[in-house]
């Protein structure tokens, strides 16, 4: 991927990350069944992480995101602890 060429903050990285989760989840979608026993959500967690260099607690953040918060930290404007916390505060965020 070219995510780690680009001047991203790990924030805006993690936000990428859950925007591409869906499309990682296609991909991993047969490690339910694998002989390795990993479920689907850990191996995509994995590709992820790797992928876009990012902890697995930021994607779980970004993920939890309402869209509008997530076009802030996005866009620059707001990291997103910041944007997870305040989501939180406003009840927006589980």
């Amino acid at each position: 991927m070219n995510v780690k060429r680009r001047n991203l903050t790990p924030s805006q990285r993690a936000v990428a990350a859950a925007e591409a989760w869906p499309l990682f989840e296609v991909e991993t979608g047969a490690a339910a069944h694998s002989k390795s026993g990993t479920s689907s959500p850990t191996r995509t967690r994995d590709l992820l992480r790797s992928a876009f260099g990012v902890s697995e607690k930021s994607i779980q953040q970004a993920r939890a995101l309402p869209l509008d918060l997530a076009a802030e930290v996005k866009s620059g404007t707001s990291l997103l602890a910041e944007a997870y916390d305040f989501g939180r505060m406003t009840s927006e965020v589980p």
